[in-house]
């Protein structure tokens, strides 16, 4: 029962740690949502589905399930390094969506095409915002100047 308070008291009481497990939350939601929808997409198609689909599948997410536990895990515990693998396999998904939307925008803009690339920015923004208070934290921690809790001690 202590072990579980201590989590809890941990959790709610570390504002820097909060933004990290609400970015945490959000990637296993937005994983969450993509099983749901990979899975019915799956069920809509009626084809059958081959072996290599369901291991590429199962791979896949398990490396997401890693990464948010590595996420969660490093902060927990204080160690910056087990951030640096969301850090990088975030930083190289996020940049090369960013070079695909920008290439993807074509000079003749129309109204339909100015909703989807505000669309897609909006969500690159919240994207890199996520990575960068992953990084931001991370960078404190290293450099010893991060926690709130030492501030309040020295």
């Amino acid at each position: 029962m202590s072990v579980q308070l201590d989590f809890l008291d941990h959790v709610l009481h570390s504002r820097d740690r909060n933004k990290i497990y609400l970015v945490a939350i959000c990637h296993l939601v937005m994983v969450g949502y993509s099983i749901c929808s990979l899975v019915l997409e799956m069920i809509d198609l009626q084809e059958p589905v081959t072996t290599y689909e369901i291991l590429y599948i199962g791979i896949h997410y398990t490396i997401h399930f890693i990464l948010i536990f590595c996420l969660i895990v490093g902060v927990y515990i204080d160690i910056p390094f087990f951030l640096v693998p969301w850090l990088s396999a975030a930083f190289f998904i996020y940049f090369y969506v960013t070079i695909l939307t920008v290439i993807s925008m074509e000079p003749n803009i129309i109204i339909l095409n100015i909703i989807a690339h505000l669309k897609n920015f909006l969500v690159l923004s919240v994207c890199w915002f996520s990575w960068y208070v992953v990084f931001s934290y991370a960078k404190n921690e290293i450099t010893g100047r991060g926690s709130y809790e030492r501030c309040l001690l020295e």
